[in-house]
C-alpha cells in the first residue's frame, strides 16, 4: 500500500476526488482514507502539522502493510526560481536542530530521497505542461512567515523549499526500511511575508 500523507483537510481535498475512496478510518488526531488509485491501494493520511506524524505512521502500520510513502501537501519556497503552483520533488530531506532564524540556522541530519523514485516523478512531470523543481526540503519546527528568513534559508542551505513534517515521515521511513519521497506544492513563494490570516493552518 502506498501512503499519502498531508497535514491540513484542505491539501487531502485536492487529491481525495481523484481517487476512489474505500473507508475512513480516524485514529487518535489523524484521519484514514482507505482508496484505491488505477486499481492500485493507497491510503490518504490527515496526520496534522509537524513531527507527530512519526506516531500517526505507528498507528498507520497497525492497520496496513505500507510498502511506499509520499509526503504531500504545501510548501514554501526559499527559491526565487520556485513559484506559487509550482511543484517540488524533493531529492534530500534535511532537518533543523533548534527554531530557524536569520541569525542561527542549524542543519542536522540529512536524508536521501529514494532515488528510482525521484527519477520517475520527474520523468512524469516532464510530461505535463507542470512548472517543477527538484531538490532539497528543510523541514522546520514552525511557519516561515517572513520573506527575509525565506531568502536567508535559501541563500544559507541547500534547499529550495520548506515545510514541517518531511523529515519526521522520512525518518520513520528510513528506520522501517520503506522507500520515500516528497512531491508538494509551493503555497507562498519567497517574496511574500505570510500574514497570518492567509496561512490555511489557521483556517482549521
Amino acid at each position: 500500500m502506498i501512503a499519502v500523507f498531508f497535514a491540513l483537510s484542505q491539501e487531502v481535498a485536492c487529491l481525495k476526488p481523484h481517487v476512489n475512496i474505500l473507508k475512513k478510518i480516524r485514529c487518535a488526531h489523524a484521519i484514514f482514507y482507505q482508496a484505491e488509485f488505477c486499481g492500485f491501494p493507497i491510503t490518504l493520511v490527515q496526520a496534522g502539522v509537524g513531527k507527530n506524524v512519526s506516531e500517526i505512521i505507528h498507528q498507520l502500520s497497525k492497520y496496513f502493510s505500507i510498502q511506499f510513502m509520499i509526503s504531500s501537501g504545501f510548501a514554501g519556497s526559499v527559491n526565487p526560481l520556485v513559484g506559487v503552483g509550482d511543484l517540488v520533488i524533493g531529492k534530500h530531506v534535511l532537518s533543523s536542530l533548534r527554531e530557524v532564524s536569520e541569525e542561527d540556522i542549524c542543519i542536522g541530519s540529512t536524508l536521501p530521497c529514494d532515488a528510482s523514485a525521484v527519477e520517475l516523478a520527474v520523468k512524469l512531470s516532464s510530461t505535463d505542461s507542470l512548472r517543477f523543481h527538484c531538490g532539497d526540503v528543510l523541514s522546520v519546527d514552525k511557519i516561515i512567515r517572513q520573506s527575509s528568513l525565506k531568502k536567508h534559508i535559501g541563500k544559507q542551505t541547500s534547499a529550495i523549499a520548506v515545510d514541517m513534517e518531511s523529515f519526521a515521515i522520512a525518518e520513520r521511513a528510513n528506520a522501517m526500511g520503506i522507500p520515500f519521497i516528497v512531491v508538494r506544492a509551493i503555497s507562498d513563494g519567497v517574496d511574500e511575508d505570510m500574514k497570518i490570516g492567509e496561512n490555511l493552518v489557521t483556517k482549521g
